[in-house]
């Protein structure tokens, strides 16, 4: 081989090397129903299995830099945009109670309905199982990721409502169950 050949054939290894691989389908589609949504609102989202295998949803728990834990009894992190950031905020449980599957089979979907306090732009994240993992040799964790919904604006309220109050207290009388999911924030 001469010698413009050898460095076409490098050249072209390292581009096929170093390239990243697309993803050849999406896995989920949240999307936050429409609405003018105000301060402590029943705030729905649509989470819909839009790959051709089931989807394992899992409920995270974030850790901050104080070691303080913070778990939501939903499969989804509200994040509030704060200047060019989107940073965790605490939702509070809304609507009926009770948990439906975490799996959704191929074009099932599942609602989720939480309500948030201060007004501001928000996106919900729902998060996923994208690789069991493997506890044998060699070792390999599980692999979580995430989908967001587009912003949504939620307008303040001058009061809360009553109908809100006893919804903000049922986390406190039940626990959620958790799926070991740990999610480490900078």
């Amino acid at each position: 081989m001469n010698r413009a050949g050898k460095l076409g054939f490098i050249t072209a290894t390292l581009f096929l090397g170093c390239s990243t691989p697309l993803r050849a389908q999406e896995t989920l589609k949240v999307k936050v129903f429409a609405g003018n949504y105000r301060s402590w609102d029943a705030i729905r989202v649509h989470v819909r299995n839009i790959s051709n295998t089931e989807i394992t949803l899992v409920i995270p728990v974030n850790i901050d830099s104080k070691d303080q834990r913070t778990t939501f009894p939903l499969p989804l992190d509200v994040e509030r945009r704060e200047g060019d950031d989107w940073k965790l905020c605490w939702p509070v449980r809304s609507g009926p109670r009770g948990y439906s599957s975490l799996t959704i089979q191929p074009g099932d979907s599942r609602v989720y309905t939480f309500g948030v306090g201060p007004a501001g732009l928000y996106r919900a994240r729902v998060w996923y199982l994208a690789d069991p993992g493997d506890l044998g040799l060699p070792k390999r964790l599980p692999v979580f990721e995430s989908v967001a919904s587009e912003p949504f604006d939620v307008l303040p309220h001058e009061f809360i409502p009553a109908s809100a109050l006893p919804a903000m207290a049922a986390p406190a009388r039940s626990p959620p169950r958790l799926c070991g999911t740990l999610i480490y924030l900078k």
